[in-house]
This record gives C-alpha cells, sequence and structure tokens, in this order.
C-alpha cells in the first residue's frame, strides 16, 4: 500500500461509517446487489448496443437512445428487446 493510501485509511478509520461496518449491514448490501443484479446486467447489454436503460421508481423500464424513449413493462420484455437490436447474442 502506498503512504498516502495508508495515511488516508488511518485517518478515516476514526471516522463513523469506515471500517466500522458489521456483518450484518455488509450482508444487506450483498443481498442488495444480488438482487439487482440481472437488471444491472440487463443495462450493461444496452449499453454495450448505444442504449441506456432505467427503471423508475414505480418499476417501469425506460430504454433511451438519442434522446428517443420506449417503455416496458418488465425484465422480460426488456431482455426481448435487447435481443430484437442484437444485444446479448
Amino acid at each position: 500500500m502506498t503512504p498516502l493510501k495508508t495515511e488516508a485509511l488511518s485517518r478515516a478509520n476514526g471516522h463513523q461509517g469506515f471500517g466500522e461496518q458489521t456483518s450484518i449491514e455488509l450482508d444487506h448490501c450483498a443481498a442488495l446487489l444480488a438482487k439487482d443484479k440481472p437488471f444491472a446486467t440487463l443495462q450493461a447489454g444496452f449499453a454495450l448496443e448505444g442504449y441506456e436503460l432505467h427503471r423508475t421508481v414505480d418499476g417501469l423500464l425506460l430504454v433511451d437512445r438519442v434522446g428517443r424513449t420506449r417503455h416496458l413493462s418488465s425484465v422480460d420484455q426488456a431482455r426481448l428487446v435487447l435481443a430484437e437490436i442484437g444485444g446479448a447474442r
């Protein structure tokens, strides 16, 4: 580890929220990430094809490219659209 990184870590360890996370907090974060993995994978697939995939608070999915937006109702529908545009081969 570089001296600057070591110094930064030692300074930050005294602050709440850094180095004091419990395993329960970390397990919760891991569970959230695992739940979102299918969506993140789809996002990456769309990005590789030049599109953006977003999810609204109410669960609606939006696919956007150059200001043209398409509304999708489910992850399955998003997978079909991705296949249509040639992604996720």
